[in-house]
């Protein structure tokens, strides 16, 4: 039910941006734009941004991950004098990428989802006999 809801809630975006093409692989969005011309590809970008941005807003998704040094401690992004959300965390490609670059979060992630299998192979071994 889950990928369905999500299916629904992502349907409409290639509607939302009218210059470029909307790539979608699983959960991960990316954006497509080429010309000869960089002074035009850069204008139909911010163009298309300006779209994605708005259907973004609407859908409560935008976000960014800031990664922490010390002379920049944090920042405030804005696309259209709208905030974006600083996260830690985010996926891309199903890859945890945190703002600190130390692979914790996809380390957990990946360890708490092998855990759930773990326990039901366990649980299946003990109720099944060997078959030699």
């Amino acid at each position: 039910m889950g990928l369905l809801l999500f299916l629904i809630y992502m349907n409409d975006i290639q509607y939302a941006v009218t210059n470029a093409k909307v790539k979608l692989f699983a959960d991960d969005t990316n954006l497509c734009s080429c010309t000869e011309s960089h002074l035009v590809n850069l204008k139909t970008l911010q163009i298309t941004l300006n779209q994605l941005t708005n259907w973004m807003v609407v859908k409560n998704m935008l976000q960014y991950i800031w990664s922490k040094n010390k002379t920049i401690k944090e920042i405030k992004l804005f696309v259209n004098n709208v905030t974006i959300k600083n996260v830690n965390c985010s996926k891309y490609l199903g890859v945890m990428i945190d703002n600190k670059l130390t692979w914790q979060y996809h380390i957990d992630y990946v360890y708490n989802k092998l855990l759930k299998f773990i326990s039901i192979f366990t649980k299946l071994g003990i109720k099944l006999t060997p078959m030699y």
